[in-house]
């Protein structure tokens, strides 16, 4: 099933297992490149931290998959 999908989840395991460092704090939070130290800021809204990103649109080809 396609669901409407507006905030999806970030697996921080996963990100770790990329090679991520992950902070937070009471303000804001950040991923940060083990390798490079690039820092991605995470913005914290109540008890979220939230990944700000662009995602590009899918292709007009991409369809439903048969079964």
């Amino acid at each position: 099933q396609v669901a409407d999908i507006h905030k999806p989840l970030l697996s921080l395991s996963r990100c770790a297992d990329m090679g991520y460092e992950s902070r937070f704090g009471k303000l804001a939070g950040a991923l940060i490149d083990d390798e490079t130290g690039d820092v991605i800021p995470l913005i914290r809204k109540g008890n979220l931290y939230i990944l700000k990103c662009w995602l590009r649109a899918a292709p007009a080809s991409f369809g439903r998959q048969d079964r």
